[in-house]
């Protein structure tokens, strides 16, 4: 069976060194899956990054520099990307992650439906 866990989290921003605003930030979702088959488990990673612009407006109700957690950026980033595109990457991750554990089986080149072709001189 495969487990898998999303994260979202920020390697970077960017700031208006005049106010510290952040204009920018550079936007991680990381996926880990782990498959467990007879006792034994494997792990795999795969991350999609994104920089993401917040633009330059000023509302009045920013939060200064020095307070801004993570979550927050996590928060605008997402709602920057938009829903459509955070739910797409949310989707490609596990699938990927699925088959690096779990492969498909693909027959042998020149094989399907129990015939093979080729010659018996160049196996």
């Amino acid at each position: 069976m495969i487990s898998t866990t999303l994260t979202w989290s920020v390697t970077n921003t960017t700031r208006d060194t005049s106010d510290g605003f952040i204009t920018s930030a550079e936007c991680v979702l990381t996926g880990i899956a782990t498959n467990t088959v007879g006792g034994i488990s494997t792990t795999k990673t795969h991350s999609i990054t994104s920089l993401v612009g917040f633009g330059t407006t000023r509302t009045g109700s920013e939060i200064p520099y020095g307070s801004v957690t993570e979550a927050n950026v996590v928060g605008w980033s997402t709602a920057a990307l938009g829903i459509a595109t955070v739910r797409q990457f949310e989707s490609i991750i596990p699938k990927h992650l699925g088959l690096l554990l779990d492969p498909p089986v693909v027959p042998e080149p020149g094989t399907s439906n129990g015939q093979a072709t080729g010659t018996p001189w160049s196996s």
